[in-house]
C-alpha cells in the first residue's frame, strides 16, 4: 500500500468531516494534531499522530509520512504557508480550503499546492463551472451571493479580516476588467432560498477571478449577504482592529466576534449560497437560477475537501499552484447532491429573464 492521506486538525469542526468521508471511502488516514481526544482511534485505517505545528521537525515528518497533506489547521493566514512548504519539500501534494497561497511566492518550485479546497472557497467556484460547461455554449455573466445566520469558527473569521485586502477587491465587479461596484449597501433585498431580506457587500475575489478566466465569463459580480446589521458592524470592526494595532491584531480580532456573536440570531442556522448564470446555448439567450441551501457548512466544505484529495489522488497535478475547483471530478456534481442532510437542498433550473434579480441586468 502506499503511503496515507494526512489531516492536520483531523477532530477539527472541518477536519472531522474530511477524515470521515476519507475512511468511509476506503482510503487510509494519518490524523494529526496536538490533543489525542480524536473520534477515529479505533477506525482501521485510521493512524494518530500527536505533533506541534510550531514544531519544524515534527511537522516535517509528518509531511514525509504522506502522500497527500490536507490542511485543516486554522488560521490559514497563520498556519497555510508554514504546512505548505514542508509538504513541498517532502513531496507530498498540499490541500487547503483557503486561497492565501494564491499570492504566496516562497513554495518549494518542486511542490504541488492545491488551493480554495473548501465551501467558498471552492464549492462555489466548482458550481459556477460546471453549470456553465453543461448548461450554457457561450457563457456571458454571472451573479453571485453567499450568506446567511451561520457563524464560522473564530479562526475563519481572522482569516477573512487578516487576507480582506489581500484575497481580492471589494465593492468591486468583473465588466471585461476589474470595475468598481457602486450602489446603497444599506437597503436590504430579498434574493432566492433567503427566508428574510439580506444587506449586499460585493467583493470580488483572486479565486473568482481565476474561475472566471478558464471559464470566460465577461461579466461576474459576487455580493456577500448579511441577514441584519450586526454582522457588518462585527465585520467593520474587526477591520479597524487590523488597522489599529496590527502587533495585537489576530486576539483583538477574536474579542470582536465574541462581542457581536451574542447579538446575531441563532434560530434557523443557515448558509445559502445561490447563482444567476446568463449565456446562450443552441443559439438561444438562457437564464440559469442554482441554490445550494445548508444548515452546517463546514460539513460540506470537509466533504469537499476530501473528494479534492480523492481527485488528485486519481489524477495528480503538475507541480505547482492549483485551483481546486479545476482538478474536483465532473461527476461529483452529482454525488454532492448525495452529501446533503433532509433539510439541506440543492437545485438547478432554466428561468424567464423577467425573473432575473434586477441587479443582474
Amino acid at each position: 500500500m502506499g503511503k496515507p492521506i494526512g489531516v492536520l486538525g483531523c477532530s477539527g469542526t472541518v477536519g472531522k468531516n474530511v477524515t470521515e468521508k476519507l475512511l468511509r471511502n476506503g482510503y487510509a488516514v494519518l490524523g494529526g494534531q496536538r490533543s489525542g481526544n480524536c473520534p477515529f482511534l479505533t477506525r482501521t485505517e485510521f493512524q494518530f499522530c500527536r505533533m506541534d505545528m510550531e514544531n519544524p521537525v515534527q511537522l516535517l515528518a509528518f509531511c514525509q509520512a504522506c502522500s497527500v497533506v490536507v490542511n485543516c489547521t486554522a488560521p490559514f493566514s497563520c498556519y497555510g504557508a508554514k504546512v505548505a512548504r514542508a509538504a513541498g519539500a517532502s513531496g507530498a501534494i498540499y490541500i487547503d480550503g483557503a486561497d492565501f497561497l494564491l499570492q504566496e511566492k516562497e513554495l518549494p518550485p518542486e511542490g504541488t499546492y492545491v488551493v480554495g479546497s473548501g465551501y467558498v472557497p471552492g464549492i462555489a467556484e466548482y458550481l459556477a463551472a460546471q453549470i456553465a460547461r453543461t448548461e450554457l455554449d457561450i457563457p456571458e455573466q454571472i451573479i453571485l451571493y453567499q450568506g446567511g445566520t451561520e457563524l464560522c469558527s473564530e479562526s475563519a473569521f481572522v482569516d477573512i479580516v487578516m487576507n480582506g485586502t489581500a484575497s481580492g477587491y471589494a465593492d468591486a465587479c468583473y465588466a471585461e476588467k476589474i470595475c468598481p461596484l457602486h450602489g446603497n449597501f444599506k437597503e436590504f433585498h430579498q434574493l432566492p432560498d433567503f427566508p428574510h431580506p439580506v444587506l449586499l457587500k460585493p467583493y470580488l475575489t483572486r479565486s473568482l477571478l481565476e474561475m472566471r478566466e478558464r471559464v470566460g465569463w465577461k461579466r461576474m459580480c459576487w455580493y456577500n449577504a448579511y441577514e441584519n446589521m450586526q454582522f457588518l458592524q462585527m465585520l467593520f470592526q474587526a477591520y479597524r482592529c487590523m488597522k489599529t494595532d496590527r502587533t495585537h491584531a489576530e486576539e483583538n480580532i477574536r474579542k470582536t466576534m465574541q462581542k457581536y456573536a451574542p447579538q446575531i440570531s441563532k434560530t434557523g442556522v443557515y448558509s445559502v449560497l445561490g447563482m444567476e448564470l446568463q449565456g446562450v446555448q443552441n443559439g438561444r439567450k438562457k437564464w440559469i437560477r442554482s441554490g445550494l441551501f445548508l444548515t452546517d457548512s463546514s460539513r460540506l466544505c470537509g466533504y469537499a475537501m476530501a473528494e479534492t484529495a480523492i481527485s488528485v489522488l486519481e489524477n495528480p497535478p503538475e507541480p505547482g499552484v492549483h485551483p481546486a475547483d479545476a482538478l474536483l471530478r465532473e461527476d461529483y456534481l452529482e454525488r454532492l447532491r448525495g452529501e446533503l442532510n433532509k433539510s439541506e437542498y440543492f437545485y438547478i433550473r432554466e428561468i424567464d429573464e423577467k425573473d432575473a434579480m434586477p441587479f443582474a441586468h
